[in-house]
């Protein structure tokens, strides 16, 4: 019986050394592939940090969504006085802070491409990681924008793209036939299917151009019975704005509504409407602090704006992904030099700001919430714990 026992236990203990010899060399296997996901053992690609080899595995030094602290981005404008561009800022600065990198603004004091042009060049010179630019219009920064490619600098688009996308990685762009029928839609509603519409836009402006003809393009086909009075261009000038307004309201005594393109010429046109008396109201794209008040006063009717944070946000992320061509795309771009996002678009969504919802868009009161010193910082510098993904080196 002692002999039987010790007889079996030996078989079992010869068992248990077997199974423990075949896993040993299955784990070994398994081991022998690369940890990072690269195939056949590579090195894996990381943000900034260098690879590090632990026997046959490849592991990053650090995460790829984490850049060198030296790396700067740079968010350019043209007419830096614009307060939208404050709000937009701070997405740019929220990635770019979650991604451990800096960032910075640039803007030119008008709404001139001849000064946009020479601040882009200038913020090129300085060899940054990445820009982020918003041009008046595309086709004058061609030849920088080629310049940049070669010089393996990314630029990412906010709207008014030139001609050729493969000098772009991506744009974050308003879809302005969406928007502008959905500013189409709400006047259409507010006045009932009948009446009239003023236009105020701006010269030379792409995106300004594309949402007034996708605003009477919707009016035309839904609303037959609204009639467009007129546009005439008044160039982000409140003065020009007010203006402008009175000769239409003059023009048009029963003028219902003037559309404008942008906040500063909404100021001007609810000026001309107190001044005259009158009851026309007034929708407009962007918004600032100034005219949100106005809203809430009743002297603009609604406005049409963007979550401007969004915008920043995709851009920041977009040029840091192509910088560190962390994209493995299922096509070719790569081998041929060209961006890896080939010059898709990005459209966050826009909303109608209304007297109830106004004080949700007031840069001021967001940017102080947030503790942010706005442009005077690069996202590397803000340090309040409450931001969302918040860490310190």
């Amino acid at each position: 019986m002692e002999k039987k026992l010790k007889t079996s236990l030996k078989k079992k203990l010869l068992l248990l050394l077997a199974i423990v010899m075949v896993l040993s060399v299955a784990l070994a296997g398994c081991n022998g592939g690369s940890s990072s996901g690269s195939a056949g053992g590579g090195t894996a690609a990381s943000g900034g940090g260098t690879a590090a080899s632990g026997g046959s595995v490849s592991y990053a030094s650090q995460p790829p969504f984490v850049g060198d602290p030296e790396e700067i981005y740079y968010f350019v404008t043209f007419a830096g006085g614009v307060d939208y561009w404050s709000s937009l800022y701070e997405g740019f600065k929220d990635a770019g802070r979650q991604l451990g990198v800096k960032t910075a603004y640039a803007g030119t004091n008008e709404a001139d491409i001849n000064e946009e042009v020479a601040l882009f060049n200038d913020v090129l010179a300085t060899n940054p990681t990445g820009i982020y630019l918003c041009p008046f219009t595309g086709e004058p920064f061609a030849e920088s924008l080629k310049t940049a490619k070669d010089q393996g600098v990314p630029v990412a688009l906010y709207t008014n793209p030139p001609e050729d996308s493969s000098l772009y990685l991506a744009m974050i762009d308003h879809d302005n036939v969406r928007d502008s029928g959905v500013a189409a839609e709400y006047v259409g509603q507010e006045l009932g299917g009948k009446g009239q519409v003023a236009i105020e836009s701006t010269e030379g402006q792409g995106n300004h151009i594309a949402r007034v003809k996708a605003f009477v393009d919707y009016l035309n086909e839904h609303y037959p019975d609204i009639e467009v009075v007129g546009e005439t261009p008044t160039n982000h000038d409140a003065e020009l704005g007010a203006s402008v307004a009175k000769d239409f309201m003059t023009a048009y005594p029963d003028l219902g509504y003037i559309f404008c393109v942008s906040s500063n010429c909404a100021l001007g046109a609810a000026t001309a409407v107190q001044e005259m008396g009158r009851d026309t109201k007034i929708l407009t794209f962007d918004t600032d602090p100034g005219l949100l008040e106005e809203i809430k006063a009743g002297n603009v009717t609604a406005a049409m704006q963007p979550d401007a944070y969004m915008f920043g946000y995709m851009g920041m992320l977009a040029t840091y992904i192509e910088k560190h061509q962390l994209m493995d795309p299922m096509t070719n771009q790569k081998e041929e030099g060209e961006y890896m996002f080939g010059g898709q678009v990005i459209y966050p969504s826009c909303r109608v700001v209304t007297a109830e919802n106004a004080d949700l868009f007031n840069s001021a009161i967001y940017i102080e919430r947030r503790e942010s010193k706005g442009y005077e910082e690069s996202g590397s510098d803000m340090k309040f714990s409450g931001l969302p993904g918040y860490w310190t080196r």
